[in-house]
Order: C-alpha cells, then structure tokens, then sequence
C-alpha cells in the first residue's frame, strides 16, 4: 500500500486537489487546535437534529433533512478557522473586536443560512451542486460581514476569503503537482501537454453540477480549451453583488493548478471570465509552438 503522502501526491498529479481540499485545509488545522468535537459543534447544541429544533425556535427557516444530513463539513470548517484571524485583527488594527469573536461568527452563519436559503429554494440541488452552493454563499456571506466589522478593510477581507480557500497550501500542493509531473514524464514518457490536458478535465470534473462546462482540443496534441457556458458561483456572487470573489472560486482558482506546466512547455491563459464582464468563461491551454487555442 503507498504512503498517504504518495497517495496525496497521487491526488495532486490527477488534479483532484480543488476547492473542497483547498476550502477545508485552514480551519481543519484550526479545528485540530481546539479538538474535533468543538470544530464539529461550536454553539454546543447538540445534534444536527436539535440544532434545527433550536433554530426553528428562535424563528430561523427549518433545514431539510437532506441540508441537516451534510450541514457538519464545509460551513463549520471554514466558520472554524474565523474566530482565530479575527483575534489577530483585534490585537493588530482592530481594538473593537476584542471579545466579539463568537458574535461575529454567528452574523457570519446567519447571513450564511439566509443566503442558502434564498438561493436554494426551487433547486434541485446533488451533492456537488450543494457543495458548490456552500462555497459561494459561505464566501459572499463572509465578505458582507467582515466589510463591515472591519470598516470596508477589503485588502484584508479578500485575503482572508483566499486563505479560507487554501492559498498558503496551494504554494506545497502546486509544488507536489510539478514533481510528480516531472515524475511521470521521466518514468512513464509522458508529455507534459497529456498530463496539462488531464489536468484542464479535472477541473471541468470539479465544477460539474453547478456549471455547465466542457473540455475540447481545438488542436489534438497542442491546444485545448475549458469552456463554462453557466456558472453557479457567479449567479450567486453577481446577485449579491460580489462578482470579485469569483477569482477565489470555480476555475480562476481552479486554474493554478496548470501552473505546474508552464516551465514544462505548456501555458495557460484565461482568455475570458464572466467577473470581468465576459459573457462565458474559456480557460486555454498551448504546448509551446501550438500557437492560439483557437475562438470559442
């Protein structure tokens, strides 16, 4: 049996490292700290189950049976790592927010929970789709509140929005990709371009669901294009006014992953993106000398 450490690396060379991996790194580190039980449960209320009761009392909307089944993951992971960057705010530059630690974790799960909700209803949501939702109003609910607990401090927030979607993991997870494509190439006579292209399919794996993707080689061998004709996260961040977040979501932030083949002979572009106003968004890829990856 491989070492978990080659199986992560084996998980990296494939691509499979996205946003779920990426999204819950930093708060389960945090959660480690604090022991699982209080990451599972920070309020101390109990089961899925009582928590709903409990919620219903106090006048928020009931959660399905479906939402209360997947409720412990993604949101109180990345609700986990909150309470640690806030302090740090308010031994830094942030006085007032000495001791509201816990308060504003909870406006953050409430406009979490309102923005699920209206943006749930009358969808038919599959695990990944719901996955994907989480992701999107866990990162626009965070933004409406720290903006204002931190004074419109939007340098500040985004980067605490990109460090919840793993980027002081991405550098080792990017460089474990690299290696294991030198790997594969020097072992298995792989082109870096095939290995690129495996890549570019991962990803559209990714955003299955909730976007409406597809993956084609506009020329066999030397240039292919990743084409999302609909997107989830930007329906959602658009409606809330926050379509700047979408770099830290679905395939711009999907896309670092193809750094791992620039200095192998292959780039990467992101020819069009719906948050600069783009009707669709194309992510291309070129072997060196492939030229253009062709109109879309």
């Amino acid at each position: 049996m491989l070492p978990l450490f080659a199986k992560q690396l084996a998980a990296a060379a494939e691509g499979r490292v996205p946003l779920l991996l990426l999204s819950a790194a930093p708060a389960l580190a945090s959660a480690g700290a604090r022991g699982m039980s209080s990451a599972a449960d920070p309020s101390g209320g109990g089961s899925p189950q009582q928590q709903q009761q409990q919620q219903q009392q106090q006048g928020a909307p009931p959660l399905s049976k479906a939402f209360v089944a997947g409720k412990l993951s993604q949101e109180e992971l990345w609700m986990a790592g909150l309470p640690g960057k806030l302090k740090v705010w308010s031994a830094r530059q942030r006085p007032e927010l000495k001791g509201r630690e816990g308060e504003v974790v909870d406006e953050v799960r409430s406009e979490f929970l309102r923005l699920m909700t209206a943006h749930a209803t009358g969808r038919l949501l599959s695990h990944q789709t719901r996955r994907q939702l989480k992701l999107a109003c866990l990162a626009a609910a965070t933004h409406s509140v720290l903006m204002r607990e931190t004074g419109g401090d939007a340098a500040a927030v985004e980067e605490h929005i990109a460090q919840s979607m793993g980027s002081l993991y991405a550098p080792f997870l990017l460089g474990s990709l690299k290696a294991v494509s030198w790997f594969k190439r020097a072992l298995f006579n792989e082109s870096a371009y095939k290995l690129a292209l495996g890549t570019l399919h991962d990803i559209a794996r990714d955003m299955e669901g909730g976007c409406e993707c597809s993956v084609r080689e506009d020329r066999p061998g030397a240039a292919a294009a990743l084409d999302v004709s609909s997107c989830l996260f930007h329906e959602v961040l658009a409606a809330e006014g926050k379509p700047q977040l979408l770099k830290y979501l679905c395939c711009q932030h999907n896309s670092t992953w193809l750094d791992a083949y620039e200095a192998q002979g292959v780039a990467h572009d992101m020819e069009a993106c719906r948050a600069r106003g783009d009707g669709a968004c194309r992510l291309t890829i070129r072997a060196a000398g492939g030229g253009a990856a062709g109109g879309g």
